[in-house]
């Protein structure tokens, strides 16, 4: 059985991480309504393209790659992990990709969700100021790539809360 090498890996995380810095890469939060059991969601549909009722996207406020150091400031699952130059994520071969988004207090509205998409390529409407951090729905033209999606429990955020999503993606 033939392997994808580390090296090919590493290419097609730096592929990644090259095409979401050029085109941008935003999280997409969603789906008001309960699931028919909201303590266990349904496994998401990897043929999905789109977030179902969406409230609004945010930009990703970091996308970096990251290597383990138990002294690192990025936490993620009970690990450590510092960020990395491109050229130390080279010497290094990395495989890990770190993403952040930072949800500031009414960026969004203040609603329960229960799913989360993360999206490469969003286009804003021709009128929005194409530096806008988040986005309403009403405010985006097109959606892009959906290239990651979870289903979760009920996530309620409130007006006067600030809200941090962190997703680690391995090549």
């Amino acid at each position: 059985m033939a392997v994808l090498t580390r090296l090919a890996r590493h290419a097609n995380a730096m592929f990644y991480k090259e095409r979401a810095n050029n085109e941008g890469l935003w999280m997409g939060l969603g789906r008001t309504s309960a699931w028919p059991n909201d303590l266990v969601p349904p496994i998401p549909d990897p043929s999905k393209t789109v977030i179902e009722q969406p409230i609004g996207y945010k930009k990703a406020s970091e996308v970096t790659f990251v290597k383990q150091d138990p002294a690192g400031t990025i936490e993620y699952l009970g690990e450590r992990y510092t960020a990395i130059d491109d050229i130390e994520a080279r010497s290094l071969r990395s495989t890990l990709i770190y993403l952040k988004f930072v949800v500031e207090y009414t960026e969004l509205p203040a609603t329960t969700t229960r799913q989360i998409g993360i999206f490469r390529g969003l286009g804003l409407k021709p009128e929005v100021d194409p530096n806008l951090q988040a986005a309403l729905p009403e405010e985006v033209n097109n959606v892009g790539d959906l290239e990651i999606l979870d289903n979760t429990m009920p996530n309620t955020r409130a007006e006067y809360q600030r809200d941090e999503y962190s997703y680690m993606i391995v090549f």
